[in-house]
């Protein structure tokens, strides 16, 4: 306590005045006349009535009064926890919230979380508000959202802080702080401000207007914890990414491998964490994948909740079939089809599936995310139908058309990729129209001198809501895009042969196998994301997703409907091609095991942590001085008003009081004679 205050506080003291008047207040003898007193002689009589306290309740609220006075008095000097917004000369204030609902957000301290002192600072903050005031709410865990635009509604403003929930997303400060700062942008506030609550676990804010006002600084205060960011099974090992913020947190732990079960008893494998800070992988080595597995680290530290995990199955990013002849496909040189290299160099993490021939079952095609054909001698009836069915599940078909698939046997077609009919025709002197072929972006220049012997007429030989994507100078078209049910298929009229044609060592035929490939990630969605990281599935499709142990009972919905980020591609807009797919998003944010069904087909994924998450212990320094000055100063309370409203109803009931007792004086000799 600051000596302004106490002095302040002193005048309270003179609570003893009220107490000293009363007290000198003597009572007065009352006179009685005697009828023989005029025999006696006169005397002088000194009242021996004591002093006493009179009018118990007036003099109560005199010294309530200078009690409060005193308070009022030192109400300028008082700073404290409780939060709360100093104004510009009474004007409005334009306030953004930023909120940090991350995974080191549940870091706990007397009880409390990071987090629960970050909702309870927010609150605070509203309870300051006043009409007039716009508000903003913005999450700060990854992806950053802004989860209430500006509005002067501060019940909104309080339910949308109070629905908000902690998470195990990463941590996205700068993009939180960006989007606070665009929210105030464009309103007539002349006073606007970033207020963010957080433990500062991210990279440097950025610089700009307004500052960013940081008032809860203990959320800073470093905490010791290591976490498992994930546990996978690989072949016949358990691989596990811990990280700890410090060194400290790993004295004496373990990590230890159980099953699933919880009637387990006793851990299966166990090894002593290195004592460091930092990222360290450990491995298991266990010998059978009949069960489900879990791993904990043993003793206890700020964040329990990450101490323990499910180890989820082996999974690749995608699985993805190649069919095609390897004596016309090969470079001279032989070794794999160009085909397979070509996504081997730009995916190195799928698992490539060549094939001899396509299955003709939905079942032996469900495996598959996408499929490339590479000229393919027409298809059966049989094929054609797995086809259709696997392509309305959400598989993405890509096909290299030449001279094999206009010369197909009895019964056999090139459908899906076109009508029957498309014909090969010998032309050397055809040139793609590189304006047409916005799909592949700026690799499609390198098509511009593209050799060629012939090419596969594709005019006319479309089928029912195709898209034309590229095509020649002659207006015959190159390249196709349809989607059936959930999924999509590419049409191409040149094969990947390099004795028919160049096109498979150019830049723009590795971009053709790109966007096949972001097409089936979109739509099969990786097995193992962080975080805060969308799934996306079509719009037509029934989507389930559950929670698996720990989760137990945990559902997702799609919420939200968003467009095919391919849709950006010039001339590609329609609503019916590939492009303009609406697709459905579901964003988990607690890490585990889900289980999802897509249209009746069933898969698991898993969540993790960020595992930068788990290593930062101190707050991420600051470039910008504006930054680091809002946030040291000290939030002030102004109770004046209240004390000085008490005050003055403490004097007009004194008042009051008064009145009456004098009006009730008057009355008694009143009364006493008309008795």
């Amino acid at each position: 306590m600051s000596f302004g205050t106490t002095l302040a506080l002193l005048v309270g003291l003179f609570v003893a005045l009220p107490v000293v008047a009363h007290l000198l207040r003597r009572g007065r003898t009352e006179e009685q006349e005697f009828p023989p007193a005029h025999l006696v002689p006169a005397a002088v009589v000194t009242s021996e009535q004591r002093s006493r306290l009179e009018d118990r309740g007036l003099l109560a609220l005199r010294a309530l009064m200078v009690l409060f006075l005193a308070v009022l008095g030192a109400t300028p000097f008082v700073r404290c926890s409780h939060l709360s917004m100093d104004r510009q000369s009474g004007a409005s204030v334009a306030l953004a919230i930023v909120i940090d609902d991350s995974q080191s957000m549940r870091a706990t301290s007397d009880g409390r979380s990071r987090f629960e002192q970050a909702k309870a600072g927010a609150l605070q903050l509203l309870d300051s508000a006043r009409e007039g005031d716009a508000i903003a709410v913005v999450g700060a865990g990854s992806r950053a959202r802004l989860l209430l635009n500006a509005t002067t509604d501060l019940r909104a403003a309080r339910q949308s802080i109070h629905a908000l929930e902690v998470s195990d997303r990463g941590t996205d400060l700068g993009s939180a702080v960006t989007l606070a700062r665009s929210a105030l942008r464009e309103l007539p506030h002349l006073d606007k401000r970033v207020v963010l609550l957080s433990d500062e676990h991210g990279d440097p804010l950025p610089e700009g207007e307004p500052a960013v006002w940081a008032p809860l600084k203990e959320l800073t205060t470093a905490r010791p914890n290591c976490g498992i960011a994930e546990a996978v099974r690989q072949g016949q090992e358990v691989s596990v990414v811990v990280g700890c913020n410090d060194e400290s947190a790993t004295v004496e732990r373990k990590l230890q491998l159980w099953l699933a079960d919880e009637g387990a008893s006793q851990a299966l494998d166990e090894q002593a964490l290195e004592k460091r800070s930092g990222n360290q992988q450990v491995v298991f080595t266990q010998t059978s994948k009949d069960f489900d597995l879990r791993v904990e680290i043993t003793g206890a530290d700020a964040i329990e909740r990450d101490d323990d995990a499910s180890v989820s199955n082996e999974a690749t990013e995608l699985t993805v079939a190649v069919v095609a002849d390897r004596s016309k496909a090969s470079a001279v040189t032989g070794g794999a089809p160009l085909i397979e290299q070509a996504i081997g160099a730009l995916a190195p993490d799928i698992a490539l599936k060549p094939l001899s021939q396509l299955p003709d079952t939905v079942e032996g095609l469900r495996p598959f995310a996408a499929i490339v054909l590479d000229d393919p001698p027409g298809l059966s009836p049989e094929r054609r139908a797995a086809l259709e069915a696997w392509l309305r599940q959400g598989g993405v078909l890509l096909g290299l058309l030449g001279p094999a698939s206009t010369s197909a046997e009895l019964a056999a077609s090139v459908e899906p990729f076109a009508r029957p009919g498309a014909q090969w025709e010998k032309n050397e002197t055809a040139v793609l129209d590189i304006g047409s072929l916005g799909l592949l972006g700026p690799e499609a220049a390198s098509l511009t001198d593209l050799r060629q012997v012939g090419r596969v007429r594709l005019d006319a030989a479309d089928l029912p809501n195709t898209l034309i994507a590229g095509k020649w100078d002659d207006g015959v078209p190159w390249l196709f895009e349809r989607a059936v049910g959930s999924g999509v298929v590419l049409t191409v009229g040149l094969p990947s042969s390099l004795g028919l044609s160049d096109l498979a060592i150019r830049p723009g035929f590795l971009a053709l196998l790109a966007h096949t490939l972001e097409g089936a990630r979109r739509r099969t969605g990786p097995k193992r994301t962080s975080a805060g990281v969308a799934w996306t599935f079509p719009a037509s499709s029934s989507i389930v997703v559950a929670g698996l142990p720990p989760q137990g009972e945990l559902v997702l919905t799609p919420q939200v409907a968003v467009a095919d980020p391919s849709q950006q591609s010039p001339g590609n807009v329609t609503s019916e091609g590939y492009g303009g797919l609406e697709l459905q998003e579901v964003i988990p944010t607690l890490a585990g095991r889900y289980r999802v069904v897509v249209d009746e087909r069933e898969e698991q994924r898993s969540v993790t942590l960020d595992a930068s998450e788990l290593t930062r212990l101190a707050a991420a320094a600051t470039s910008d001085p504006s930054v680091a000055q809002a946030s040291a100063e000290p939030a002030s309370v102004d109770a004046s008003p209240h004390w000085a409203m008490l005050v003055l109803a403490l004097f007009a009931l004194e008042l009051a009081m008064r009145a009456f007792r004098k009006s009730r004086s008057r009355l008694k000799p009143a009364l006493a004679e008309g008795e």
